[in-house]
């Protein structure tokens, strides 16, 4: 669909009966190999899904007084997250830190130095370089150093994934991209091993994801499922 008037944009974002984002937020999420049970759940009246102590926790139950379904109500908590002064400021000041760290002489990554001429001289890749940077810094805004601990391997799988990623999203045939779901497995088995971990092991994950992974919980959602969700968000 192509609009070429404002006020055709104006009506189109208020109509969000008829005009609905939600069939392309399934497709994608099917893309990612999210199971169908959990594509139910996640558009469903949460109230039909959870139930016993969850109900007293639950933001779904608590804080939903329209009762909208998880995927609608994570939209608001991106907000809440991303887009409120203080809670941007906070993030941007933990990137900046990870961002400073990074940029030290002793810890530049080996993943982007093509080579060491002396204890004073090295050639990096450019562009590995900001691909590098830009990922580690946003992973450790979002999820602390936590992630790296318990999933070591997480930066390197993720990035591995996304060179990839677009055959997924293009609907490739899975035999004909074996290599970008392995990829994509790999990385959300380190995330279901650092979302599974002690919660003193995970304590610097920001408010978001702490959001997603317990509401998702309350819902019934497998750990899996979970982690692709989460995984998508970090794509994203």
């Amino acid at each position: 669909m192509i609009l070429r008037d404002v006020q055709d944009v104006a009506t189109v974002w208020r109509n969000t009966q008829a005009l609905s984002f939600d069939p392309f937020v399934e497709a994608v999420l099917k893309s990612f190999g999210i199971s169908r049970p959990t594509l139910v759940k996640i558009f469903a009246d949460p109230r039909d899904l959870i139930h016993g102590e969850a109900l007293n926790k639950s933001l779904l139950i608590n804080e939903n007084p329209h009762n909208k379904g998880y995927m609608n109500l994570e939209r608001e908590w991106f907000k809440v997250q991303l887009l409120a002064p203080e809670a941007l400021q906070i993030l941007q000041d933990k990137y900046c830190l990870y961002l400073g760290e990074s940029l030290t002489w002793d810890k530049l990554s080996p993943t982007y130095i093509q080579s060491s001429e002396s204890a004073d001289s090295k050639t990096v890749s450019l562009r590995l370089f900001c691909k590098y940077t830009v990922s580690y810094c946003s992973t450790k805004t979002f999820f602390g150093r936590g992630l790296e601990q318990v999933a070591p391997e997480f930066l390197k799988d993720y990035q591995d994934f996304e060179e990839e990623s677009w055959k997924i999203f293009y609907r490739f045939p899975p035999f004909l991209v074996k290599s970008a779901h392995g990829y994509k497995d790999k990385a959300i088995d380190g995330l279901i091993k650092y979302l599974s971990a002690p919660e003193d092991e995970r304590s610097e994950l920001e408010w978001l994801f702490r959001t997603m992974n317990s509401e998702l919980r309350y819902l019934g959602v497998p750990i899996r499922d979970i982690a692709g969700i989460v995984m998508i968000i970090i794509w994203a």
